[in-house]
């Protein structure tokens, strides 16, 4: 992976690489067979709805199954060819993993309301979508850079951040709050012909973004995106957001309503409605 700034570059594993992944669980212990359905669930969400390593929230580290793979009690890891069958697959099969966990946790399914103190995925606390586009994506950098693109494009110079941060730095004109926050911090601000300051929490300098995104090859060859977003809290309660050099203040985005709008906005996108 190239270097940011100072940094040394990161290694990577090139994309198309396969491996094995073996799960056993240890002869005669205590609840073995609780604990591997619990790390085969466990995998099965990974390979479904997250990514491993650096920029995992931004498509990188996206795996897929190539080989058939059967758990009893589990949903299937076998690939759908549409991107409607795999919305069905993702909703069923999240419902199907959270029945199990309330079984195997012998406690029934509790009832949240947003947002929460950290990411749970849960009906109420957060929303999944399939994404595709008018033109078929045939490759993972044709997704990759669709959405990418779709992401960067939306954010840029958007208003009212741009012309309002500039007010707010200049002039001290306090905006409401600052939309863009929402896809995560630091936020870097940088004007050509006036100031550059970043935005981060006033206790926290970095939030990780609320939404998750990866690339998943169908049976049909075609590609898609999923999205993840959860509605946890941007920051905890009482802190604000604080531009970094000139220490001023103002309130976090009071939900994610801009993000909810990119991903309906940019894309054909089916939301997995689980339960």
């Amino acid at each position: 992976m190239a270097p940011m700034g100072d940094l040394p570059p990161k290694q990577m594993i090139p994309e198309g690489t396969h491996f094995t992944l073996t799960l056993a669980a240890r002869a005669g212990a205590p609840e073995g067979a609780t604990a591997f359905m619990q790390a085969a669930a466990a995998l099965w969400l990974w390979v479904h709805l997250g990514g491993w390593g650096s920029r995992a929230r931004r498509t990188a580290g996206s795996v897929g199954v190539v080989s058939p793979v059967s758990v009893d009690g589990l949903p299937s890891f076998l690939t759908p060819a549409t991107p409607a069958e795999f919305a069905d697959l993702l909703r069923e099969g999240v419902s199907m993993i959270r029945q199990q966990m309330a079984q195997w946790q012998n406690q029934p399914l509790r009832a949240l309301q947003p947002p929460t103190r950290f990411d749970v995925l849960h009906p109420a606390t957060s929303q999944v979508w399939v994404l595709t586009d008018a033109k078929v994506w045939t490759s993972a950098d044709q997704a990759v850079e669709a959405i990418g693109s779709a992401l960067r494009d939306f954010r840029s110079d958007r208003k009212p951040d741009h012309n309002a941060v500039r007010a707010f730095l200049e002039r001290g004109t306090r905006p409401p709050t600052i939309e863009r926050a929402a896809f995560g911090l630091p936020l870097a601000f940088r004007y050509s012909d006036g100031p550059t300051d970043i935005l981060q929490g006033s206790e926290h300098d970095r939030r990780a973004s609320p939404l998750w995104l990866r690339v998943a090859r169908l049976a049909s060859g075609q590609w898609v995106g999923v999205a993840v977003l959860f509605d946890a809290a941007l920051l905890p309660r009482h802190e604000s957001l604080q531009f970094q050099r000139a220490r001023k203040q103002t309130a976090p985005p009071a939900n994610y309503d801009l993000i909810r709008r990119w991903v309906t906005e940019k894309f054909t996108a089916l939301e997995v409605n689980f339960r």
